[in-house]
């Protein structure tokens, strides 16, 4: 009698201990599912901004941008400057140059591709979406940094707007798979035969 209640005792524990092994294994993999999960929605769902491209912009083009309130930054010999009180006349441009103070992107932009910014304060670079980049050949500096470019020195201009199809593509998958572990732990609940009803799981 005594013998059987031993090995009774035996086959419990190792039922218990398998059990517990198992439990391990479930928590281990849905804590690497949710950190998976949690570092795609911090890193993973990225904003980004379009560059619209064009040679030889119009007069009419450069004044819309102006009335439509776009920041206008001007570049010339690798160095760039903010516009400010910008009248477009004569087919001339005419402003008081500022310096640029806004932080680099975080690659060089590129036309025709999407590129990446924050969009979240403290380092929000929402302010990239309202630039327009014009690209002088020359202009002509008077005093109190004031200046004039014939619209025909400028030889590209660069228009950037928010990109909705990339970003909304990347909060999506983010979202996606934020959600996966929760989808997935049942799954692994099956696979390792875990009743999650269970006193001993809880």
């Amino acid at each position: 009698m005594k013998s059987l209640l031993n090995n009774f005792n035996s086959i419990r524990t190792k039922i218990s201990d398998r059990h517990f092994v198992t439990k391990k294994k479930v928590i281990k993999w849905t804590a690497v599912l949710l950190a998976f999960a949690m570092m795609n929605l911090t890193f993973g769902c990225h904003n980004y901004f379009k560059v619209t491209s064009s040679a030889r912009p119009t007069s009419e083009t450069i004044a819309e941008m102006n009335d439509n309130g776009k920041a206008i930054i001007v570049h010339f010999n690798q160095k760039k400057w903010l516009l400010t009180h910008v009248e477009v006349k004569n087919n001339t441009v005419t402003a008081r140059m500022n310096e640029y103070q806004m932080p680099p992107t975080f690659k060089p932009v590129k036309p025709g591709k999407p590129n990446r910014y924050i969009a979240r304060p403290p380092q929000s670079q929402r302010y990239l979406l309202n630039e327009v980049h014009l690209y002088l050949d020359e202009f002509i500096e008077s005093d109190n940094m004031k200046i004039s470019i014939p619209v025909s020195s400028i030889n590209k201009i660069e228009i950037y707007d928010k990109d909705t199809v990339p970003t909304v593509g990347s909060y999506l998958l983010g979202t996606l798979i934020y959600g996966a572990p929760y989808t997935l732990f049942p799954i692994i609940v099956w696979i390792f035969k875990i009743p999650v009803g269970l006193s001993g799981f809880q």
